[in-house]
């Protein structure tokens, strides 16, 4: 592996286990010469991270990344998907190699990459509908190849989670997530009800399309002043990129797009990440690979149950489009009440009444102060630890959740037990964030795409797998008993637990 560069923002005289405040916003300047600074050799990675966010924060505020820039962008592209209804496609052997590029290139690269394509898809689709196009059905399958081939949109999940890993502290990303997430369903309430409103004002179902094409562009435009949020110092131009790889063999260079893009899927098996420049180490080896396999299960159920709900409530409710569409909108004004209110609050409470009070950062001394004590520094590292173990406890408490919601409608088949079952499930779903959160403290910046690319092709699997699995189960019980897609969901959920516990278990013997 290359060697990296260490996101350095303090001069040789600020030790990072001491003084940093004297750090200025020219430090991570993108032509600041920070990969030459010194760094004391007994200072952690932990230390790093504290002192790359406390230069962060020193930035003027155009120039300081933050999930604040992010808003706007997750709302203004949920509203476009709601207005289209357009499933977002799932191409798995792309994912990875833009997202581990974006260790190199930037995170901005992704949304470019979600958002310019988007732009010329949308308009397509409306010049092919047009009477007068003589093209043959054979140019949208080359559309959907070179749609797929740039991500088909499925990347912007992806970059945003990285920007808000980059630039939020670990022990904030659980609700920074969840900002984005309401931002997110905000969009998707308004999309559905703003394209129906605008296609029965216009009379044309093509113009809503225009909407979104317009909606894209305006996005690509304002990413443009959006600061990027991988430090500079990590960052490669694509001419260094491929001056690297000058010389290479067209075998070679096949043989780096296949390596780059099943990379990621590896990268949670033992000794796969590069834990030297991580901000935290997991207490045993295939650590991340039983949280992973944990929310990959955890994700299966929900994906399938997505798959068949609609059936399902038409078989055993008689629920028409209209109770269909009330039930999402509920949804989606209970998620914004979780991620507004309720998480935010579980936060507090879990800070203020279970977190050991040795976890408490100790105060930043101003320049010119003793450096940190060695114990100051071992409490930086136990709050790492304690922040990692609280967002352990909140995945396990969403997996119990979702065991209990799938668990009822088994046992009360009714319909409002299903709106019972969707707000345990919100609230249950606090548990992805907490898992995000912990995942990324393990993995250095150089591999957070790479990472959360990894995910994504985790989950697209998963996706692909669950609707066969489900339908398949539906087909086969819908006439004897409906409710065992619930019973498969329960089991998958409480197997999920078990596979918590027995992380939980690995954290509590290492402490």
């Amino acid at each position: 592996m290359e060697q990296e560069t260490r996101p350095l923002l303090a001069s040789e005289d600020d030790h990072l286990g001491g003084s940093s405040s004297s750090i200025s916003p020219e430090m991570i300047d993108a032509d600041y010469p920070v990969d030459e600074m010194e760094l004391r050799e007994d200072s952690d990675a932990s230390a790093e991270e504290a002192a790359r966010f406390e230069a962060l924060l020193l930035l003027p505020w155009y120039r300081r990344p933050s999930v604040f820039w992010l808003l706007p962008l997750a709302f203004v592209i949920a509203v476009v998907l709601g207005m289209s209804g357009a499933p977002q496609e799932q191409p798995v052997f792309t994912i990875g190699f833009y997202t581990s590029l974006s260790d190199r290139i930037g995170r901005k690269m992704l949304m470019y990459l979600t958002l310019i394509p988007a732009v010329f898809s949308q308009l397509f689709i409306v010049y092919m509908a047009l009477s007068s196009t003589k093209f043959g059905r054979g140019l949208l399958y080359i559309e959907a190849f070179l749609n797929g081939s740039f991500g088909a949109g499925t990347l912007l999940d992806t970059s945003m989670n990285a920007y808000i890993v980059d630039s939020t502290p670990r022990d904030q990303r659980p609700v920074v997530f969840g900002y984005a997430m309401v931002a997110f369903s905000v969009g998707l309430i308004i999309g559905p009800a703003f394209g129906a409103f605008y296609i029965k004002w216009t009379g044309d179902t093509s113009s809503a399309l225009v909407v979104s094409a317009s909606a894209y562009a305006v996005m690509a435009v304002y990413c443009i002043i959006l600061p990027e949020s991988l430090p500079a110092v990590k960052r490669r131009s694509v001419k260094e990129i491929i001056d690297a790889n000058e010389g290479h063999t067209i075998l070679t260079r096949l043989n780096l797009v296949i390596t780059k893009t099943l990379d990621p899927l590896l990268l949670f098996l033992p000794g796969r990440i590069d834990e030297s420049a991580a901000a935290a180490k997991p207490p045993r080896r295939n650590t991340l690979f039983m949280i992973v396999s944990a929310s990959a299960i955890l994700k299966f159920a929900p994906y399938g149950i997505a798959t068949t709900f609609i059936p399902y409530t038409n078989l055993v409710h008689q629920w028409k489009s209209v109770e269909n569409l009330f039930f999402y909108t509920v949804m989606g004004a209970v998620t914004f009440f979780v991620y507004v209110a309720i998480f935010p609050l579980l936060q507090i409470l879990y800070n203020r009444f279970v977190l050991p009070d040795h976890s408490k950062r100790p105060e930043i001394r101003s320049q010119g102060e003793e450096e940190r004590t060695m114990e100051e520094q071992g409490s930086l590292r136990i709050d790492v630890s304690d922040s990692n173990i609280k967002d352990l406890r909140f995945f396990l408490f969403g997996a119990i959740l979702y065991v209990i919601g799938y668990a009822i409608v088994v046992a009360y088949e009714r319909p409002m037990v299903l709106f019972l079952s969707m707000s345990i499930h919100t609230l249950a779903s606090v548990g992805y964030p907490s898992f995000i959160s912990m995942l990324t403290s393990y993995v250095p910046v150089h591999q957070t795409g790479m990472a959360l690319g990894g995910i994504s092709v985790l989950e697209a699997i998963t996706n692909a797998l669950s609707s066969l699995l489900y339908g398949w189960i539906f087909a086969q019980t819908s006439a004897s008993m409906p409710s065992a897609i619930y019973v498969t969901s329960t089991v998958l959920s409480l197997a999920a637990v078990l596979v918590i516990l027995a992380t939980l278990r690995t954290f509590r013997q290492g402490m």
